[in-house]
């Protein structure tokens, strides 16, 4: 092909879909030291064409993303002129791609990079390349580096200071150790300093905090976009003023923003006025070789959509400076766009136009590429058949007898199996190939399945070469990113944030408040103490060594809890109340159980091919918590005892799919399935995806509610008699009595705490005989599903639906300008808004105002005053998409999934609780679309210091799964509530979780006559220094978590963990710390023989014991009896041995033998 060569425009014809991305591995496998630019239409497309080529591109050595040729150039998230900056890790990957550019251009490497880009992208300008060469610091092993102006320079190019470095653009300084996480590589390295020598550089493990692999040179680019310096901000002061001048912006604002500049902080949004803060800005094609190659993928809808970019940009333009914001002008921070696309032309791009009707003014190739839509539809058809990948076979018969080999592609393993599995049925037997390679080394046989993300096939003639994705086979899917969930019950995190004030647990004393950690001197020997104040202001002071037991008071936000008295009686006294209670809790559960176990129920099959077939037409790869929740339901259908499994999981987090596997596995067995919601606007909801789910399978799918008219509810009852209907999804008026079934096999209750107390009596019925399956959208605390295990059948949904993207959070002062900016902002991009305002005396006030400001908006109004027809009338209204604007009080905080809801205003949000604000948050970002929540306070008014605190640790949880252990608290509360009934939920917050737990457990045991297991604390006093010094781990919540997670060490493999990590994170080991860890493994082998008490007074060691001790008596005797022996009892029946004070290891040493030699 002579396509590189050609001094002018040229086109590609008859390529489609994944059939270019190939086609850009070929060019780049011909060329490989020629760089190449693949400008696609939108972002979106920008991704697939991304996840395309990279399996085609494959990798000969290992997956690492660095060495990979490709990068894609994306655009911000945000919109122009947005009030938000974008995410950092959107500009980190910018950053990345230009500093991967750079660095080719200054030395070409042989294999020239691949940059997948939408046009829109191209046209922001961005920082010029001597900026960032400037910015850019290259580090070597020796080096001698001044370590306070190496961090000043970081942190003024966009990196934050964090105690642990997790995500990229973040930094941590402990001593010597610098932890930095740059945009361009895929982990974070450590810095070691011995004085100003840079001692050594290491990768690290964000999760881990550990580090791994030896380097001996980084380059560590900037975080940012957006590259300043105090200078430039001085220099540029009074041309910012006058700018802010003529867009009448107030001086007071004005000054605000110039004052957070000039102290390095980049206020949200200024990406407005990214030119006057810059010192100057390029274009990305001045960072692009000239040598380059470009291939423009269907260039003229690239040309309509930057068209409607454009338009975009001078519209929100001029509703930011009607909103009197200090913003620049769109020529100053954006390509015109003529500009944009000469630029581009420069190239002489290939343009990969699949109709041929492009402007490019030669025709090089016509490459025959055939799409699978014939394939695709006769496949649609056989699903409904016994033979449901009859066609494939057809085809790929068809395709080898003509000498093309066929690759089958699946995004994940566990699809490609499905799919090997399906394909056994045809006597075709086959293992996916799970490893990377490139795209001349597919097809080595006649037919593959590969694990490899291809968003559509083809048959490509040219290359005799044919790609089937499993989407095509089974219907589209959208990959999901696995946030993992799970972590240590004893890793100490949940005192990471814990703040002076806050309620602790102490086992023995109950709940007190904390004062803060202190150091005291005793004698000449230095510690750290937990101070706990509790009931007459009584203080308590426990060793930090001793702090394993200490739990965080975890309990409802709104529900203080009473302090304890120190040394009186109302703990225990609390906790055998509990106790009682608990016990009774234990009684029930386990009695259903047994009742359960020898009830006959109906045994359903197995999974079979049907199953397969149905599962793999999922749109969605299933998370690991919904395919164990999946599998979990499936096995108890196919035990003879009735099914009671309990589905917990947020809205959207994927339940449903649960219990359309269920359903699916019932009606094929050829049983009804009865579907129980709360409310008509749940049914709906529902049988929407019920009906799409089941559209390819003859099956009948009704629905009993208000919504539907007397005769079809009548045609529907007369349906389920006859056994003609087979799924039913309807509110109570399932449970009444005119309701008869043919044969009922699966009832599945969605929110079952939201019926009443007669309908949850006809439940335990059903329990008795029938498979039931529960969904819950309330959060089930982590403690207590542990706690429920083996009484109760629990299955919890945690992991993060696929691409679902955190919400983007601004507390602001109330502003009629910026409140209609938000709106219009919405609507313009199709999606509508929450607007709660929680006085229900005032919102027909405010749906006026909201009217008169935004003209252009439909406002629906709902609160829980009004009557329930009238209530799920309007909420209709606005789910069908009659309404802009849902004018609301909080009744939104849980239920409905409305995708399309993007934005959520709060009024007045300083009146109320973090948990409050947090599930009301959790309303949005429900899609693939960026999700705004702005949480608006009174002008006139002045916050609290409460509301301040409040407001500022919820700015902080804008990260997915951010706030589980403080804002999510009062949910799971409720879901406690929800699972075991108001008093238990009391019981929670008389306790706190953790103590709850315990005692559950206890009581669960206690009534199946198992052993409690019980480990005494042993107490040691040894008069040395034992402590984490404050110059050693400056952040004194990083100690927090260090002493807790210490101190609840089970062995001494934990210990040698825990040593290893000091080193590893903050460098040698102070002498005070080591007595900390040898102390720790004294205890160890004290708890091991039952030693109570330990310590070291008059010149001799003094031992306590249990009286479930495993001391060898016999052998104590007979050494208390050697007068050469210096072991004696005295009359408080202690072990005593005199020894002198001992310091370090020696101590430790000798101790141990002590211990030993009791056994």
């Amino acid at each position: 092909m002579e396509l590189i060569s050609a001094d002018s425009e040229r086109s590609v014809v008859g390529l489609n879909g994944s059939s270019r991305s190939l086609f850009t591995a070929l060019l780049n496998f011909q060329y490989p030291s020629i760089p190449i630019l693949v400008v696609v239409p939108t972002e979106k497309d920008a991704e697939i064409f991304g996840e395309d080529l990279r399996p085609f591109l494959g990798s000969k050595t290992t997956n690492s993303a660095r060495e990979s040729p490709l990068r894609v150039f994306s655009t911000h998230e945000t919109e122009p002129y947005d009030r938000f900056s974008p995410e950092i890790l959107t500009t980190a990957s910018r950053m990345e791609v230009l500093h991967k550019l750079l660095s080719w251009t200054n030395a070409p490497e042989i294999a020239g990079p691949i940059v997948v880009t939408s046009i829109t992208a191209l046209s922001l300008k961005v920082p010029e390349r001597k900026t960032l060469d400037r910015f850019t610091e290259t580090l070597h092993v020796g080096d001698y580096v001044d370590r306070d102006e190496l961090v000043f320079k970081l942190v003024s190019t966009g990196y934050t200071r964090q105690t642990a470095v997790e995500d990229m653009g973040e930094l941590s300084v402990r001593g010597g150790i610098v932890d930095i996480f740059p945009p361009h590589r895929r982990k974070p390295i450590r810095l070691e300093f011995y004085g100003d020598e840079l001692e050594s550089i290491r990768e690290m493990d964000p999760s881990s905090q550990r580090s791994e692999l030896s380097i001996r040179t980084v380059t560590i680019s900037p975080a940012r976009e957006i590259l300043f310096n105090r200078e430039t901000i001085v220099h540029r002061g009074e041309e910012i003023r006058k700018l802010g001048d003529s867009l009448n912006v107030s001086q007071n604002n004005t000054n605000k923003f110039i004052d957070s500049l000039l102290r390095g902080h980049l206020p949200a949004g200024a990406e407005s006025l990214a030119s006057l803060i810059q010192p100057k800005m390029e274009t990305f094609f001045d960072y692009f070789p000239s040598s380059a190659q470009v291939l423009w993928v269907n260039s003229l809808e690239s040309e309509t959509h930057l068209e409607e970019f454009y338009q975009q940009i001078s519209e929100n333009y001029e509703t930011a400076k009607n909103s009197l914001r200090l913003i620049a002008e769109p020529q100053s921070i954006f390509l015109e766009k003529d500009q944009l696309l000469e630029l581009l032309r420069k190239y002489n791009p290939i343009i990969l136009d699949p109709l041929g009707i492009s402007k490019a003014q030669r025709i090089s190739l016509d490459l025959k590429c055939e799409t699978h839509e014939e394939l695709s539809l006769a496949l649609r058809v056989s699903r409904k058949l016994d033979s449901a990948l009859s066609p494939l076979v057809k085809s790929i018969k068809e395709w080898n007898s003509k000498g093309f080999k066929v690759v089958l592609s699946s995004g994940s393993l566990s699809g490609a199996s499905r799919l090997a599995n399906l394909l056994r049925n045809y006597d075709i037997d086959i293992e996916p190939i799970r490893e990377s390679a490139p795209y001349y080394d597919w097809g080595k046989e006649n037919l593959e399945i590969r694990v490899a993300t291809i968003s559509t096939g083809f048959v490509f003639t040219e290359m005799r070469l044919v790609v089937v994705t499993e989407e095509e086979l089974f219907g589209i899917r959208q990959k999901s990113k696995r946030i993992s969930t799970e972590f240590s019950q004893n890793d100490g995190s949940e005192l990471k944030d814990l703040k002076s004030g806050e309620f602790l647990v102490h086992p023995e004393h109950g709940i007190g408040v904390y004062r803060g950690l202190v150091s005291l001197t005793l004698g000449t020997n230095k510690g750290e103490f937990l101070r706990l104040e509790y009931q007459d202001g009584d203080r308590l002071f426990v060793p930090a060594h001793r702090l394993g037991a200490i739990q965080k008071y975890l309990g409802s936000e709104s529900q203080t809890p009473k302090l304890d008295r120190l040394g009186g009686i109302t703990w225990e006294k609390t906790k055998r109340s509990v106790k009682t209670s608990v016990l009774r809790l234990a009684k029930d559960l386990l009695k259903l159980q047994a009742q359960r176990k020898v009830a006959q129920g109906f045994q359903f099959s197995e999974r079979d091919s049907f199953q397969d077939n149905f599962d793999a037409r999922f749109e969605f790869e299933e998370t690991s918590d919904q395919a164990r929740a999946i599998e979990e339901t499936l096995n108890d259908m196919s035990i003879a005892q009735p099914m009671d499994r309990l589905i917990c999981g947020d809205v959207g987090y994927g339940k449903t799919e649960v219990a359309l596997r269920a359903a699916f596995r019932a009606v094929m067995d050829g049983k009804q399935v009865a579907i129980l919601v709360p409310t008509t606007l749940l049914c709906q909801q529902h049988i929407r995806t019920f009906e799409k789910r089941f559209s390819d399978y003859p099956i009948r799918i009704e629905s009993l509610s208000r919504f539907r008219t007397g005769k079809e509810n009548k045609y529907t009852i007369e349906g389920l008699i006859s056994g003609n209907v087979d799924i039913v999804v309807g509110t109570h008026r399932l449970l009444q009595k005119d309701i008869q079934f043919r044969d009922l096999g699966l009832v599945i209750i969605d929110e079952e705490h939201r019926f009443g107390v007669t309908h949850k009596e006809k439940f335990k019925d059903l329990r008795s005989s029938i498979d039931v399956l529960t969904l819950t959208a309330t959060p089930i605390p982590r403690t207590l599903q542990m706690g429920l295990t083996g009484i109760r059948d629990l299955s919890v949904i945690n992991t993060a639906p696929p691409k679902r993207l955190a919400v983007r959070t601004q507390i602001s002062r109330f502003d009629p300008g910026m409140v209609r900016e938000i709106i219009l902002r919405e609507i313009k991009r199709g999606g509508q808004i929450f607007y709660v305002h929680n006085r229900v005396q005032s919102i027909e006030s405010v749906g006026l105002f909201i009217s008169k400001l935004v003209p252009e908006a439909r406002v629906i109004i709902a609160h829980g005053k009004m009557r329930e027809g009238a209530l799920e009338n309007e909420m209709r209204k606005f789910d069908e998409g009659e309404g802009d604007i849902l004018l609301c009080t909080t009744i939104i905080e849980s239920g409905l999934d409305l995708p399309n809801v993007n934005t959520i205003i709060v009024d007045r949000a300083h009146a109320m609780g973090l948990a409050q604000l947090y599930q009301l948050r959790g309303r949005v970002g429900r899609s693939d679309r960026p999700a705004f929540a702005y949480f608006l306070v009174p002008e006139e008014e002045t916050l609290t210091s409460d509301a301040t605190r409040r407001l500022g640790a919820f700015r902080q949880l804008d990260h997915l799964g951010g706030g589980f252990r403080l804002a999510q608290i009062d949910l799971e509360i409720r879901g406690a509530g929800n699972l075991l009934g108001p008093e238990q939920s009391g019981n929670l917050g008389a306790v706190g979780f953790e103590t709850y737990n315990g005692l559950l457990e206890e009581a669960v045991s206690e009534l199946r006559g198992e052993e409690i297991e019980t480990t005494s604390d042993t107490e040691i006093r040894i008069p040395i220094s034992i402590r984490i010094p404050e110059e050693y781990v400056p952040d004194i919540n990083d100690r927090l978590v260090l002493y807790k997670r210490i101190s609840s060490a089970n062995n001494e493999h934990e210990i040698d963990q825990f040593n290893d990590e000091l080193m590893d994170r903050f460098g040698p080991i102070p002498e005070e710390t080591k007595n900390l860890e040898r102390i720790m493994r004294l205890k160890l082998r004290a708890q091991e023989i039952g030693i109570s008490n330990l310590e070291w007074i008059n010149g001799q060691i003094i031992i306590s014991a249990d009286i479930s001790n495993k001391f060898d008596s016999n052998r104590i005797l007979k050494r208390i009896q050697d007068p050469k022996d210096l072991l004696s009892i005295d009359r408080d029946q202690r072990l005593c041995y005199p020894t002198s004070l001992l310091q370090g290891e020696e101590m430790f040493q000798k101790t141990s033998k002590l211990i030993d030699s009791l056994r």
